[in-house]
């Protein structure tokens, strides 16, 4: 039976739906609000990130009926997150943070954050904190991560900005900012090694911007 993961947020859980019946088959109970899904691309393992909850990434076994095999803990509400290839690291964006932490599955923990050079503009508002900065088009905040086909570089979006890094641990060394007409929203990264150039959402005039990498 061919499934897809989808979402139910006022229950805090994700439902297996079956795409030939649209029935729900299984529910994973995560906590938070469910909202960002990665799938290795063996198709083997699902990772969960739940917003709000207890910060954890919740890693599922398709295989093994869709069992919660690990659950990796990060430092805040999770927001975006981008998976590489080999199912080595995660990396994750966390609400209130101008970085992104990365997780070794190898060891099931959280191995480095990775701080962005240029700081979040807009104006700091203490119960805001958590959450980024506030400005003119809303909040300022990291939301939006994807990695090249070839592997070689992780992008992260940062309200107006993007900050391009070396997919090469431990330090997933900053390599270029490139800076927006607006603030922008990076959801996937074409797999094809042929197609190497993110495109990605910009709210004003509702733009599709292109990147040369």
């Amino acid at each position: 039976m061919l499934c897809l993961l989808f979402l139910s947020s006022s229950a805090g859980a994700r439902d297996l739906g079956s795409q030939r019946t649209g029935e729900v088959v299984k529910q994973i109970r995560t906590g938070g609000r469910p909202r960002n899904t990665q799938i290795s691309r063996d198709g083997r393992l699902a990772f969960l990130s739940p917003m709000g909850g207890t910060h954890e990434v919740f890693v599922v076994d398709i295989a093994a009926n869709h069992q919660v095999s690990q659950q990796i803990r990060f430092g805040g509400s999770l927001r975006p997150s981008a998976l590489s290839a080999d199912s080595r690291f995660f990396f994750q964006q966390i609400d209130g943070l101008n970085d992104f932490q990365v997780a070794d599955l190898d060891r099931n923990s959280v191995v480095a954050t990775v701080e962005h050079t240029t700081p979040l503009s807009g104006i700091y508002l203490p119960f805001l904190e958590h959450i980024g900065r506030l400005g003119t088009s809303g909040l300022k905040r990291c939301h939006g991560l994807g990695i090249r086909p070839d592997q070689r570089e992780i992008w992260s979006v940062r309200a107006g900005h993007i900050t391009v890094h070396e997919l090469v641990p431990p330090d997933f060394h900053e390599v270029a900012a490139i800076r927006l007409p607006a603030k922008g929203y990076l959801r996937r990264i074409p797999r094809t090694p042929s197609s190497p150039c993110p495109r990605l959402a910009v709210w004003r005039r509702s733009t599709l911007a292109r990147n040369e990498s």
